[in-house]
């Protein structure tokens, strides 16, 4: 060490030393954090048991607000990862689609229009039982997408 309390480094230059802080008691309280406004949706997650809906009708829903909902219902835990991956996709979001997927139907997107995402995800399963092995992987997938939405659109309520 040299007289002025510096180390020397190796390329010249000098660290300066330090003594040990002592801790007061407010380097030892946290600052007060301001609780977050979170916007009120029409879907709440309430402590005790988990309600995803409050209001929203599976029956008549837009993929846009579909592709945000099934967010809402993964982070309920009512589905998997990836299931909320496949819910959450919405062909109709993709600024392409009209140019792809639209021309080989024949239809524009009209991702604002509601529709019956039972009655689509039937038909979507209708169609992988047809054309798949039964017990597939996406089969399998499409059955728990489809309880769950058929459980959201009639929910049980049980009292104690």
């Amino acid at each position: 060490m040299n007289v002025d309390g510096l180390l020397p480094t190796a390329t010249g230059r000098a660290l300066v030393t330090s003594s040990p802080h002592q801790l007061t008691e407010t380097d030892k309280t946290p600052p007060a954090v301001e609780p977050l406004a979170i916007e009120k949706k029409s879907v709440a997650l309430r402590t005790g048991r988990q309600e995803i809906l409050n209001g929203v009708d599976v029956r008549a829903l837009t993929p846009r607000y579909m592709a945000e909902f099934s967010l809402h219902i993964y982070a309920a835990g009512a589905i998997p990862y990836e299931e909320y991956s496949v819910l959450a996709y919405q062909p109709e979001l993709d600024p392409d689609y009209d140019r792809t997927i639209g021309a080989l139907t024949g239809e524009t997107a009209t991702p604002d229009k509601e529709r019956d995402f039972i009655e689509l995800w039937e038909d979507r399963l209708s169609f992988e039982l047809r054309h798949g092995a039964r017990n597939s992987k996406t089969v399998i997938q499409t059955e728990r997408i489809l309880g769950v939405l058929k459980q959201l659109s009639n929910p049980t309520e049980i009292t104690t």
